[in-house]
């Protein structure tokens, strides 16, 4: 079965690194700036699109 069968849902949003920032001023020490980003991709199966007769997707609640 692929490993996406049934899979939990992706999540709305993560956090990543956008550059760095001061700790204070004329420090040399960086701290990373975090963003949060949202998940903006379709949460279908994109797997069926190319294989739609595999029989291991049956039944897959991703599948539209």
């Amino acid at each position: 079965m692929p490993g996406c069968h049934n899979r939990p849902p992706f999540r709305e949003w993560h956090m990543a690194q956008d550059g760095y920032t001061s700790s204070k001023p004329d420090s040399d020490t960086r701290l990373p700036r975090m963003v949060k980003v949202p998940h903006v991709m379709t949460t279908d199966c994109q797997y069926t699109k190319h294989n739609p007769n595999d029989p291991q997707c049956a039944g897959c609640e991703w599948k539209k």
